[in-house]
């Protein structure tokens, strides 16, 4: 037989103590169920252990009336009122169910792409068709535009420069100037006077020539004047390239012989470009001459440097061309004398530019073109004298005896000049007086 025993209450509750049970409907026995069976019973199918069971003795103000919900929160018991708000509605309808509808009724068929307007409805976004309405694409002082479209409805908008055409490069040492230009900031001074702009330098004043007026340095900045004032731009000197013509013929040619004349051309490039290949030609009179034998080979020293720059059409050659005629010198169309011309000529290249005292390339530089030289041959009909110890009684006897002389080659007697015979004549005879008579023959 069991012993119950009863206290008058119990305040902790834990598993391991147990509950005394009975059922009314069958009248069996009482029986004891321990109180850790109790909470795994509750708790089987939802989970309401951080719950508390409510006790009316515990909680003797609260009562379960309407539509009352009630939760212990924070050592507290407290009621809360079951109702529609205007988002959420509850539905309690269903005995022991109590449901929360986010959607709340009426608010529209909520989709993955609609979302839920301010006025409690479900919508999509919507965007409108005509965003833009006018796009001006007038440019201003500093601003192009572009526009790539005609502005209305949902346009490209165009392009907005701000360095807009024309103002040049920006670097990091550039600043836009009111002009729009991109520029550099100078701290630089300007030439100013109050005197007569007209008034003229009278002499060379380092880079300033005479007849520089005061008109003329206005605006100018100081530190450009001062360097030219102290650091006057002094030209290079060009030399241009050289021509010769030679001929190699000893003396005077005699009028009607067979001569062989030597001729050479000799071409230095000096501050050209240099020689142009294949243009070197020779003639006499005209008409042309050869062909030449040409070679070009170094021909040292080079152009010194001038204010320390080395001079850039160096190093300095030489192209020579030579030929031999032969030929019978021609008879004079008038006078006693004839002179044969020879000219030889040769084509160069540009040269390039050379550097002036500051270092600044200062052109023109040689331009590319031809240059000629000549040589002559002059030729005389020769005069003849001599002595003799004929004594002649008239001229045709005396004619006739020197020309017989002249026409024999082998005569010793005889001495034949190529010379110019106009004018004065200086012979020395050296005859013996009253023994030797002295002849001369001109033509």
């Amino acid at each position: 037989m069991a012993i119950i025993y009863s206290y008058p209450r119990i305040y902790t509750v834990n598993e391991e103590q147990l509950l005394l049970i009975s059922d009314n409907r069958t009248g069996k026995p009482t029986k004891n169920i321990g109180v850790g069976d109790l909470a795994a019973f509750i708790t089987t199918d939802k989970q309401i252990q951080d719950f508390k069971l409510y006790n009316k003795s515990f909680c003797p103000s609260v009562t379960l009336t309407g539509n009352d919900l009630i939760m212990y929160s924070n050592g507290v018991w407290c009621k809360g009122s079951i109702g529609g708000g205007s988002y959420i509605e509850a539905d309690y309808s269903v005995p022991g169910v109590i449901s929360l509808d986010l959607s709340a009724t009426g608010l529209g068929n909520p989709k993955s792409d609609y979302f839920l307007r301010g006025d409690n409805t479900w919508s999509p976004l919507s965007i409108p068709s005509n965003i833009v309405e006018t796009f001006s694409s007038e440019s201003g002082v500093f601003i192009n535009v572009t526009n790539n479209v005609n502005a209305s409805g949902n346009v490209t908008i165009g392009t907005v420069d701000l360095s807009a055409t024309g103002l040049g490069s920006p670097t990091e040492n550039y600043f836009l100037r009111g002009d729009n230009t991109w520029a550099e900031v100078s701290l630089d001074v300007n030439y100013e006077s109050t005197l007569n702009p007209s008034l003229a330098i009278i002499n060379d004043i380092g880079g300033f020539t005479a007849g520089t007026t005061v008109g003329d340095l206005l605006g100018t900045p100081l530190s450009s004047m001062w360097d030219t004032l102290l650091f006057p731009a002094l030209p290079p000197s060009y030399s241009p390239p050289t021509i010769s013509t030679t001929e190699s013929f000893a003396g005077f040619a005699e009028i009607g012989e067979t001569i062989v004349v030597p001729v050479t051309i000799q071409f230095v490039n000096k501050d050209s470009g240099g020689f142009d290949t294949g243009t070197m030609t020779l003639d006499r009179g005209g008409a042309p001459l050869g062909p030449l034998s040409v070679s070009t080979a170094l021909f040292p020293p080079d152009i010194n440097p001038q204010y320390g720059e080395p001079n850039p059409n160096n190093p300095q050659e030489k192209t020579t061309g030579t030929f031999t005629e032969t030929f019978v010198f021609p008879t004079p169309t008038s006078g006693l004398t004839r002179v044969e011309t020879y000219t030889g000529a040769a084509s160069y290249l540009t040269g390039q530019e050379l550097k002036n005292s500051l270092g600044q390339l200062s052109p023109p530089a040689i331009a590319a073109g031809t240059i000629s030289n000549t040589a002559t041959v002059r030729g005389y009909y020769p005069y003849f004298w001599g002595l003799t110890t004929s004594v002649w009684n008239n001229y045709a006897t005396a004619v006739a005896e020197v020309v017989g002389r002249i026409q024999n080659p082998a005569d010793p007697t005889v001495n034949k000049v190529v010379n110019n015979s106009s004018g004065q004549l200086n012979i020395a005879f050296n005859g013996t007086a009253g023994v030797d008579f002295m002849w001369f023959a001109t033509p």
